[in-house]
């Protein structure tokens, strides 16, 4: 992960970041958004279990827009316990990036190293370049929330 494709990433979604409940047809979503472009970013599939779903689009949002705000600060349990809950109870970390294989087609992801599990999947089409920036950031910006990392 090198600095200059967080410098691109911003370039391209300078932010503010939110998210909101959508669908793709298919399956419900919540999708992360860039506010000042008003581009999408990346989505998160659920089914059943909408919770997780939205802890997960809320902390991608928070450490997206920390990110951007070159906020250094970590995450506190007082001041911000959904993200806590999603740090301690689903994805404790490190981030890395990943790509899975499957039928339909290869998704570049953010993978929790601790757990071995997928935190999102990304399935942009095209040469994969900006789905590969987009989860190279995602994850960044995860691990400088986590306690003692470093920006």
């Amino acid at each position: 992960m090198t600095s200059k494709t967080i410098q691109d990433f911003l370039k391209q979604y300078p932010g503010p970041f939110d998210y909101c409940r959508s669908s793709d047809g298919v399956d419900a979503t919540f999708e992360v958004y860039c506010e000042t472009t008003d581009s999408y970013i990346i989505a998160y599939h659920f089914w059943d279990n909408r919770i997780p779903a939205e802890l997960t689009a809320d902390s991608v949002c928070f450490a997206l827009n920390t990110l951007a705000a070159g906020d250094t600060r970590t995450w506190n349990a007082e001041q911000l316990p959904l993200n806590n809950q999603f740090l301690q109870a689903l994805y404790p970390g490190p981030y890395t990036t990943g790509i899975t294989e499957c039928e339909r087609m290869p998704s570049n992801d953010v993978v929790c190293s601790r757990t071995k599990s997928v935190v999102i999947h990304e399935y942009r089409r095209g040469d994969g370049k900006e789905a590969r920036m987009v989860v190279e950031t995602i994850a960044a910006a995860l691990n400088a929330l986590r306690p003692n990392s470093t920006p």
